[in-house]
């Protein structure tokens, strides 16, 4: 039963490739995915928005609810859907025809997608669940990522290795109003989490995926407890606000390697501990949120990592690399159409709200490689919220 899961788990990734230029296990963990940091930006999941993006937004805030809140990520989208074997199995997904894919096919669409992979990492699938509550002033939630990467040195699908990753993180956030009018609001929002990591070291290659076996398998895990502050202004009536944010402060893991994936979940002192660094980052934010009826437009506009950014400037290619741009607009508070720069690519959304709860898809580009143009790479994303959204 345990092979039968992780294979279906390791052919569901098999959706999806883009090549990421980063370490995987060196990322810091944060629930908004990488390639729809400015579209997810509007909101659309309050209580995730509070944790990993801007707690200064819960002055004032209502109560919220996402119980839960999951979202899928599949990478290289179009590449997939433009091969035989992906066409063919998307079309029997879609129309729910799902006597007809055995596994000759699925193991079939693996190999197209891990014969047309880059070098180095390449990231195929996030799956995120997370639940929580939000209120005046304070945030609590917990969050669940899976994620399948792919490491190949040639860049062909005969030497790829298969790196699946856990993530398991429990958050709990407050904002202190230190200044509080009608004309002029000042915020300290301090968010702390507890983060468990776990990803397996030993090589998983694609023709070994019938014969994987997690009993078998050695894991790395460990935790970290980082810790994002954040300093907010609001004027007008909360139409403009201003933020300033350190987040993943304190982003050590302290790791060790476990003979077994039950040692690595329970956490027992395993062999040759270390600690694994993941990078903070310090980011600047306006947001323009003007109170107009039935359109309820909003506009966010970030300036993120500042300081490797004042470090490395270099021209515009720089500016942009850093920098993010994203807008809604809210029709009759039902339909929301979302529109993104992210470091100079596009990226477009849509979705429904239906009484706090929300459906919304979410496409676009983003950069994979060392600098802009080098590795752009397209995605989809697929978020369903249930729950209460009160503001």
């Amino acid at each position: 039963m345990k092979r039968t899961i992780i294979f279906l788990m390791v052919i569901f990734a098999a959706f999806s490739a883009f090549a990421y230029n980063m370490n995987i296990p060196g990322t810091p963990f944060n629930s908004i995915n990488k390639a729809y940091v400015p579209t997810d930006a509007a909101e659309s999941n309050y209580v995730t928005y509070a944790l990993f993006k801007d707690p200064t937004v819960l002055s004032g805030g209502k109560f919220s609810l996402a119980l839960p809140s999951v979202s899928v990520t599949q990478y290289n989208t179009s590449s997939f859907l433009s091969s035989d074997a992906g066409s063919e199995l998307a079309s029997d997904i879609v129309n729910l025809r799902f006597s007809e894919i055995d596994k000759n096919r699925l193991i079939s669409a693996l190999y197209t997608i891990v014969d047309n992979l880059g070098v180095g990492y390449n990231d195929l699938i996030d799956v995120d669940v997370n639940a929580g509550a939000a209120g005046n002033n304070w945030v609590i939630g917990v969050n669940a990522r899976v994620s399948t990467d792919l490491w190949s040195e040639s860049g062909a699908g005969t030497d790829a290795q298969i790196k699946p990753m856990l993530d398991l993180t429990g958050g709990f956030g407050f904002n202190i109003g230190l200044i509080e009018n009608d004309s002029f609001n000042l915020n300290l929002a301090v968010v702390t989490k507890f983060a468990f990591r776990a990803y397996t070291l030993s090589d998983i290659t694609a023709s070994s995926i019938e014969s994987f076996n997690i009993d078998d398998e050695i894991i790395c895990s460990g935790w970290a407890v980082p810790v994002d502050v954040a300093l907010g202004t609001e004027l007008y009536n909360k139409t403009l606000r201003f933020t300033l944010s350190a987040t993943n402060l304190n982003g050590y893991y302290y790791m060790a390697k476990h003979e077994n994936y039950k040692a690595a979940i329970n956490i027992k002192d395993g062999d040759e501990g270390y600690t694994e660094y993941t990078p903070w980052s310090l980011n600047a934010a306006v947001i323009f949120d003007p109170d107009i009826p039935v359109i309820d437009p909003k506009i966010r506009v970030e300036l993120v990592d500042i300081y490797n950014f004042v470090l490395n400037k270099d021209g515009n290619e720089e500016i942009m690399s850093h920098l993010n741009i994203g807008a809604e607009v809210k029709i009759l508070n039902f339909l929301s159409v979302k529109g993104a720069l992210n470091a100079g690519y596009w990226q477009v959304g849509a979705g429904l709200d239906i009484a706090g709860n929300n459906i919304s898809l979410l496409y676009g580009w983003h950069e994979a490689g060392d600098m802009l143009g080098y590795k752009p790479v397209d995605s989809l994303t697929l978020r369903v919220t249930l729950g209460y959204d009160g503001n």
